[in-house]
């Protein structure tokens, strides 16, 4: 690898004008002198465009009506000269110094093509709500469960090459699947870093759950041939909070709502795989009862 690789990013955009300029100066803050800095806008019809042409001088960028946010990524992929290469969606930002720390990671770790890092959760008005910390095991747990915090994700150019481009028939979880098909061929990097601020609010598509639950369920029925317990709960456990408790969410609440999930998500997992999940039941509530979080 060259002493100061170039690094691509990519933004992919559509109507998130409320944030963008703040994903944009996160990019062009970064303390890392050779980034190049690619926005593929959806051909927005809020302000998106003017805040693009206010950059104009410190990025390239297009206009133009597409299929959704994987071809976005995908546009950029394909324009993109770095020798790393990543992509960071218009309502997220980076941390400073992230880009650094990750150039200086793939140098420290030259066998590693693929790495991901921690981050935090953040709201409409940019406050963290809470640390996101990334499974350092993630690899071995994908059959399970996706944690990877998607903006932290960095590439090396010859692992697209290898893996190939974002499924752009996939609206929700793109980058579950492009990580398990580059976890076929690579073992994957963890840098313990905050590397950036992913963005949860109610106009974001990941509150969509029963869309985003249905792309998780086919994709792991296709890759590893059922719907995991873990997943299936995690999905039950969001959803039945957010309809039961919403804002008044508690501890007692907490683990009413737990219960019915836990019941709910078995009659699911009997549902998709014909099956009751006794060995992954038995593992997960150990794990529960263990951390305390039941």
């Amino acid at each position: 690898m060259r002493e100061n690789p170039l690094v691509s990013i990519i933004t992919p955009s559509y109507n998130q004008g409320h944030f963008i300029e703040e994903t944009i100066q996160s990019v062009l803050e970064q303390d890392y002198p050779h980034i190049e800095y690619i926005v593929i806008d959806g051909g927005s019809t809020d302000n998106t465009v003017s805040i693009l042409k206010k950059y104009s001088h410190k990025l390239c960028w297009t206009s133009k009506r597409d299929k959704g946010q994987s071809e976005a990524v995908n546009k950029g992929f394909k324009r993109a000269k770095g020798d790393i290469i990543g992509w960071i969606n218009s309502d997220d930002t980076y941390m400073p110094q992230a880009v650094g720390k990750v150039v200086d990671y793939f140098k420290a770790n030259p066998e590693k093509k693929l790495l991901y890092g921690n981050g935090y959760a953040i709201g409409e008005d940019s406050i963290i709500i809470r640390p996101y910390c990334a499974d350092p095991d993630a690899q071995k747990r994908l059959p399970e469960l996706f944690n990877i915090c998607q903006p932290t994700m960095f590439m090396r150019r010859e692992v697209l090459k290898a893996v190939g481009l974002l499924d752009e028939s996939l609206h929700y979880c793109m980058d579950y699947d492009f990580v398990i098909r580059a976890a076929e061929k690579y073992t994957l990097g963890y840098l313990d870093e905050a590397l950036a601020n992913i963005r949860f609010y109610k106009g974001n598509k990941s509150f969509d759950y029963d869309s985003m639950h249905t792309e998780v369920i086919k994709l792991q029925k296709k890759y590893f041939g059922k719907v995991s317990y873990n997943q299936l709960f995690a999905y039950a456990n969001e959803y039945i909070k957010r309809r039961l408790a919403g804002d008044k969410f508690s501890l007692s609440s907490g683990r009413f709502i737990n219960a019915i999930a836990m019941l709910f998500s078995l009659y699911q997992y009997a549902i998709w795989n014909r099956k009751l999940p006794f060995w992954e039941f038995s593992r997960w509530l150990y794990m529960k009862l263990k951390l305390r979080t039941f």
